[in-house]
């Protein structure tokens, strides 16, 4: 599923990304350029983010 569509980024491409320790807005945009163009695709970045950070919070428990 594509997540920006302004440089086709796939929302499994952002998940690794996040996995290699890209995880912000900010260091997602250097890494994949998303959310530096139209900035459409932001609000569903931070969706993935938050939803992987408590994945890895429920496993820390």
């Amino acid at each position: 599923m594509c997540i920006c569509l302004c440089f086709d980024v796939s929302k499994s491409e952002i998940k690794k990304a996040i996995r290699d320790g890209y995880d912000s807005i900010e260091k997602l945009s250097e890494q994949l350029q998303v959310g530096s163009h139209c900035g459409g695709c932001i609000g569903r970045i931070e969706e993935i983010l938050e939803k992987q950070k408590n994945r890895w919070s429920l496993r820390a428990l």
